[in-house]
């Protein structure tokens, strides 16, 4: 018999959206073994996704997702400085905690934030 694809109770699924430029956007591959928040989180430092956009998390038992984008941006500056960050991965960020740029008051929008980081 086969392994089930069906998380465990209580296990929350994290997926990558990523930038893959022409040939569009889509959710990065991942084994269920690497989809908790730990996993995407070092994957993100190293730079194993080129140009990540959007993490969703999502909890097939109760049903419920959600974005976690910014909780992961967030966990990502907790850990490492900035620089430190690969250069998608910084984008990734600055989309999400417009406030790690210094852009404090909000007026900026994400996109703005990148190019002038840029």
């Amino acid at each position: 018999m086969s392994p089930s694809i069906v998380p465990s109770p209580n296990h929350i699924v994290h997926l990558v959206l990523c930038d893959l430029g022409p040939n569009g956007q889509a959710f990065i591959e991942t084994d269920p073994g690497e989809a908790d928040r730990f996993s995407i989180v070092s994957n993100m430092i190293i730079g194993r996704y080129g140009r990540p956009v959007r993490v969703v998390a999502f909890n097939a038992l109760d049903g419920t997702c959600r974005d976690v984008s910014a909780e992961i941006a967030r966990e990502l500056l907790m850990t490492i400085e900035m620089d430190g960050l690969p250069e998608g991965t910084q984008a990734f960020v600055q989309d999400h905690m417009p406030c790690a740029t210094g852009d404090t008051d909000g007026t900026k929008l994400p996109s703005q934030v990148r190019m002038a980081a840029s």
